[in-house]
């Protein structure tokens, strides 16, 4: 599932960088605690901010954007997949889903 979230706040990079996996672990938190499963290999997580807006050096689950965030991916999330899946009915694997795909391939990996 690609999550997109934006905020009117100014991030400095850091805090930006933070949001952005802030967001990714809250994607995953509430499709792993929703369906069990983590995601599928096509998601993807953008966050964008105004950089005409109040200045924000830090960005971590305790502070107000931080939070919102949270909420607002868990509770988005939630939506979307009562929209496609009205009864909970999740499929039993990724591989079984409608929307999204599975990685099958394999690499050749050597030591270094």
């Amino acid at each position: 599932m690609n999550v997109v979230l934006g905020t009117t706040r100014a991030l400095d990079a850091g805090a930006q960088a933070n949001l952005l996996a802030l967001v990714a672990e809250a994607r995953t938190a509430t499709l792993l605690a929703t369906t069990g499963f983590t995601g599928t290999t096509s998601d993807a997580v953008v966050v964008a901010c105004d950089p005409s807006g109040e200045p924000t050096s830090f960005s971590g689950s305790a502070t107000e954007v931080g939070h919102a965030a949270r909420v607002c991916v868990r509770d988005a999330l939630r939506a979307s997949l009562a929209s496609r899946y009205p009864d909970d009915d999740f499929p039993d694997a990724v591989a079984d889903a409608d929307h999204g795909v599975v990685t099958e391939g394999r690499a050749d990996v050597s030591p270094v």
